[in-house]
């Protein structure tokens, strides 16, 4: 029920296991974690505050102290989070978001540089994405967005794409890999307390990968991949815009997710066109915006260390 963003009714069954067998220490973080997503911000406060610290208490806590507009404790929570874990894209993503609200400068060492988030038009022509397009087809077989995803009205395929043998996804994995290494040259040097600049100088590869397909409506809200050093987005079919200027369906980057309430708007809007593959920092928020109608069809990755 979590997973399915159904907060109450998980938070319910929790306390009704409670009453049923009582206290169990391994429910009190999640009781606590949910809580704060049903907006019962005092007791989960003190619930968390009484728990060992750990990565996962002290990011729940981070995210929780924004929602409650303690954007100053956050980024002190936060901070301790990435100076003790540098590989917790969380906790750099939320700490993203409490140094933009306190205007600390080192948002700008973070998210500021130039080339950290960028297009590349990939060397495609109609033919090839119309033959990439009847293959993920295909592999499209479910009817409903999958629990804990952040598509919504559309699907996800499963497993790793770029694993399977049809040779147009053997062609799109090569021409992804190479636009990679060229972006990852093209950063500015190699920084060792960065996470993405840490890695500027290695050789990553292609993690996690799979295909959306979004219908009528469908979007993505906003969110992270917390396994991967840069996300990415590459379009193959998009419907056409219903409302010329309206930037229906495009990318948005850097902002916060909604249920924060926070009032940041994105750091950039990225225009999707056929043949586009967009990339930036895991840690980056991102999602995108609904379109009226039609069919967007896209290829997903991290590319990882």
């Amino acid at each position: 029920m979590s997973g399915a963003d159904q907060f109450d009714d998980a938070l319910q069954a929790l306390r009704d296991g409670e009453r049923a067998c009582g206290a169990q220490p391994e429910w009190a973080f999640e009781i606590a974690r949910l809580e704060g997503e049903t907006g019962d911000w005092a007791s989960a406060a003190a619930r968390l505050k009484a728990l060992p610290d750990s990565d996962v208490s002290r990011e729940v806590r981070g995210r929780l102290a924004l929602r409650m507009g303690r954007a100053d404790e956050a980024a002190a929570l936060l901070d301790t989070l990435v100076t003790r874990n540098p590989a917790s894209v969380a906790g750099w993503a939320y700490l993203s978001l409490a140094w933009r609200l306190t205007g600390d400068g080192r948002h700008d060492w973070l998210i500021g540089e130039p080339g950290f988030w960028g297009t590349i038009d990939l060397d495609l022509d109609a033919e090839q994405l119309d033959a990439l397009a009847t293959v993920l087809r295909r592999i499209h077989l479910t009817r409903a967005h999958p629990i804990g995803q952040s598509l919504r009205g559309g699907t996800q395929t499963r497993g790793r794409l770029f694993w399977r043998r049809e040779p147009e996804l053997a062609a799109l994995a090569t021409a992804i890999e190479r636009a990679v290494d060229d972006f990852m040259a093209r950063l500015p040097g190699e920084d060792a307390h960065h996470p993405l600049l840490r890695h500027a100088r290695s050789a990553l590869r292609l993690g996690g990968s799979w295909s959306v397909r979004l219908v009528d409506q469908g979007y993505h809200v906003s969110h992270i991949h917390p396994q991967g050093v840069l996300s990415s987005a590459c379009y193959i079919v998009l419907p056409e815009a219903a409302t010329p200027g309206m930037q229906e369906g495009w990318l948005e980057v850097g902002g916060a997710p909604a249920e924060l309430q926070l009032g940041l708007d994105p750091l950039a809007l990225i225009e999707p066109k056929p043949g586009r593959l967009a990339l930036f920092p895991s840690y980056l928020f991102h999602g995108t915006r609904p379109f009226p109608h039609g069919e967007r069809l896209t290829v997903a990755f991290d590319a990882v260390v």
